[in-house]
């Protein structure tokens, strides 16, 4: 990659970390709604000129955002099927155009996915209390004042649409019936918008009946969710290669309010898992069908963008063996460290032969789940109430866990047990170990591999002191913060 190559690279990233910043969404989503009631008050204000100032302002910065949006968006031709009425509103306002601004009230459908967006966990609240029917309520309301202001413009020959209020209640009264109330327009436009509001009509009474109220829901639903799964927006999300029964679990944990900042998750697997309820509605989830040890549907999950990357051992398909799936997990590692060189990957092995692959390859975690289970088995037999504490300590669902925080630097040169006793008595937590970068210091305190990039002591002597960058591992019921 050439030096402009890179730079360019790093300039879309920085566009599109603030074009996805939560804040950026709350801002965009208040001006579509500002440039809404904008349009409002050009019908009812006369000599708007300040009015109309104000719009043409909010639609130049609707055009900068959209431009910020396609420069940073890894394919154009996903920008243009997600955005295309967006770039339709924010067309030249000359007298031929006009009418094109009726297009404003569609992107309120935006407003909801940008500020679900915004705040991951208030969507499934929001989802709970509100639920899909709202959406439809939605369209019910943007058709109605759409069409009474298209026939406000199309129509203003018309004695009888030479208001908006007259023709905001025609507009009412014609989808409550389902024919047009009073007045039949005399233009072609507006025996369209007569067509159009009279088939919304026809929806409002199979809404009522129940007979397509369900469908349209489900539509509904489908629809948010894709507007939420723009990938090219996502960043610091976690992607999950691979599917077995641990996952479910590791979903739970993932999504659980004490297990750490909030991300999107995006699981790769060759055959699509079944969701709880719960995970299958959470529009934070999304799932990518694919190969994920093929570089362009790493891709395709924003790899470069993650934070994460945790690989299972895949058994969707049954009928490879356990050197197969090792196998994949190793070339799927390779892969991911190749297109991100630094993102965090935890890895799962099903044969401890296999792990010195993954440690040349720079993976920073590995998990034998089998030889856990069993060493976990075996210390039960000798000490009842084990697993109590296991359980504990690696869930982040309730009880204590592991927080691990980099030691400030007034505790540089203290002795482990002054430190111990500072975290106990200022936190409340337990300091159980120390990492240190590339193990300098430890050798003498680790036995094994000396391929990692860091090195942990678990319980070091009274008398170990703590050097500058090291981290500490502690035990808590939160994270301890200094």
């Amino acid at each position: 990659m050439t030096r402009a190559a890179a730079k360019s690279r790093v300039l879309r990233s920085k566009v599109r970390a603030f074009i996805t910043h939560p804040i950026t969404d709350n801002v965009v989503a208040f001006l579509i709604v500002a440039s809404v009631a904008l349009l409002f008050a050009e019908l009812f204000i006369a000599g708007y000129q300040m009015v109309h100032l104000a719009g043409d302002i909010i639609t130049a910065l609707f055009v900068i955002e959209l431009s910020m949006r396609f420069y940073s968006a890894s394919s154009k031709r996903s920008f243009f099927r997600l955005y295309w009425l967006d770039i339709i509103s924010v067309l030249p306002l000359l007298r031929p155009w006009r009418l094109l601004r009726l297009f404003r009230l569609l992107r309120l459908f935006r407003v909801g996915p940008l500020l679900m967006r915004s705040n991951r966990r208030m969507a499934s609240v929001l989802r709970q209390v509100v639920g899909e029917q709202l959406q439809i309520v939605m369209l019910i309301l943007v058709t109605v004042v759409g069409v009474a202001l298209g026939l406000r413009g199309v129509e203003s020959a018309n004695p009888a649409f030479d208001s908006f209020g007259e023709t905001l209640w025609w507009s009412i009264f014609s989808i409550i019936a389902g024919e047009p109330g009073g007045e039949i327009p005399s233009t072609f436009a507006g025996k369209l918008l007569t067509v159009i509001i009279m088939a919304a009509g026809l929806t409002v009474f199979a809404l009522f009946t129940g007979t397509v109220s369900a469908v349209m829901a489900d539509r509904f639903r489908t629809g948010l969710r894709s507007n939420l799964m723009n990938l090219d927006d996502l960043k610091d999300h976690v992607i999950i290669c691979g599917w077995n029964r641990s996952a479910r679990t590791l979903l739970e944990e993932l999504r659980s309010p004490r297990g750490g900042k909030a991300r999107s998750i995006i699981i790769l697997a060759e055959q699509k898992p079944t969701l709880s309820e719960a995970h299958e509605n959470d529009p934070s989830i999304f799932f990518i069908e694919g190969d994920y040890t093929r570089t362009d549907v790493l891709e395709k999950a924003g790899v470069e963008r993650a934070s994460r990357a945790i690989l299972l051992a895949d058994k969707s398909i049954a009928t490879r063996s356990d050197q197969d799936r090792d196998a994949r997990t190793i070339l799927a590692a390779m892969m991911i460290e190749k297109v991100s060189p630094g993102i965090f990957t935890c890895a799962e092995l099903l044969s401890r032969d296999n792990i010195q692959h993954l440690l040349l390859a720079g993976i920073e975690e590995v998990v034998i789940a089998d030889d856990y289970s069993g060493t976990l088995l075996a210390a039960s037999s000798r000490i009842r109430g084990v697993t109590e504490i296991a359980d504990e300590i690696f869930s982040s669902q309730y009880g204590n866990q592991f927080y691990k925080r980099e030691i400030p630097s007034a505790w540089i040169d203290k002795s482990f047990l002054e430190v111990q006793k500072l975290v106990k008595e200022q936190y409340d937590a337990l300091a159980v170990a120390v990492e240190r970068a590339g193990g300098s210091g430890l050798e003498a305190n680790l036995p094994g591999e000396t391929t990692l990039r860091h090195r942990t002591v678990t319980n070091p002597p009274a008398d170990f002191r703590l050097h500058t960058g090291d981290w500490l591992i502690t035990i808590a019921t939160e994270e301890p913060k200094w």
